[in-house]
């Protein structure tokens, strides 16, 4: 078991490295949203990964509380960009005539 947990914990540090790379270059703030969003998705994964090395279940409802916190931002963040674009007339509103 050992063997399969040291390669999900490398797995996920890559993952991890990865996500922050795209978090320092992402040209865009949704790049950066979804960093972010996946960056708690690996941390919950950790916590889950270290719940099972050590076979206890206490963790589970930190895990909880990281999921909801996760989508509720997620929406929350995406409405708000969502807004701000919405109010922008196009060409295909016949305001830029």
């Amino acid at each position: 078991m050992t063997i399969v947990t040291g390669a999900a914990t490398i797995m996920l540090g890559l993952a991890a490295a990865l996500c922050l790379v795209r978090l320092y270059r992402g040209p865009s703030s949704l790049d950066r949203i979804l960093a972010i969003d996946v960056l708690l998705v690996i941390l919950i994964a950790g916590i889950a990964l270290e719940s099972v090395e050590n076979d206890h279940a206490t963790n589970l409802p930190l895990l909880m509380i990281l999921a909801m916190v996760n989508f509720v931002g997620g929406v929350a963040i995406t409405r708000l960009l969502s807004r701000d674009t919405d109010d922008t007339p196009t060409e295909s509103d016949g305001a830029a005539s």
